[in-house]
């Protein structure tokens, strides 16, 4: 956007990774961690003095959080791998987070206490910030997630291996849209 004010031109424009990229799973995860790297409307002018505040750049690492005293119930896990599809526009496709628009459960320490976990799915402290209730999910459910949410994390430890039931019906990831184009050039 342009616009003047006090006798000068200023253009201003929306920066940084958003909208609903976790939807596409590990296609979109360009090294964006939720929260690290800040999402700003810039705005500039001739002859500004102002310099941007240096941020973090890419990090194509999981940081995984773990209980490696916490004993998973394969049967939880299968379960869990089912429901995660109500995460998935925020969290990832398979739990794969792009930073966007919420934070990799992997790695987040909320994800990592069951008690927490439950209380944010049920209570949704942080719906300032966009994360929904979701109310209806049984006790039963949301140990089911919580107990995927754990082993997804172990597989990007290195300390668990997907079973072959999840590797042989992993959800497909979304392939994005190639631009609708004629097979030939438009004259106009």
């Amino acid at each position: 956007m342009s616009f003047r004010a006090g006798g000068k031109q200023y253009v201003s424009i929306l920066v940084g990774y958003g909208g609903t990229t976790a939807a596409y799973g590990k296609f979109m995860d360009v090294g964006w961690k939720y929260g690290a790297q800040p999402r700003r409307l810039l705005t500039f002018v001739l002859d500004g003095k102002g310099k941007l505040a240096p941020t973090p750049g890419p990090d194509m690492t999981v940081h995984a959080l773990d209980n490696p005293g916490l004993v998973l119930n394969e049967t939880d896990v299968a379960a869990g791998r089912g429901l995660s599809i109500q995460c998935a526009a925020c969290h990832g496709i398979g739990l794969h987070a792009t930073g966007t628009p919420g934070p990799d459960l992997r790695e987040s320490a909320i994800a990592l206490d069951f008690n927490n976990f439950r209380t944010l799915l049920k209570e949704g402290p942080l719906m300032e910030r966009g994360m929904p209730r979701f109310e209806m999910l049984t006790d039963e459910q949301i140990r089911q997630l919580y107990a995927y949410v754990r082993a997804k994390a172990r597989e990007a430890l290195g300390t668990r291996k997907a079973t072959i039931q999840e590797r042989a019906t992993a959800p497909a990831q979304p392939v994005p849209a190639k631009p609708n184009r004629p097979p030939y050039p438009m004259v106009h």
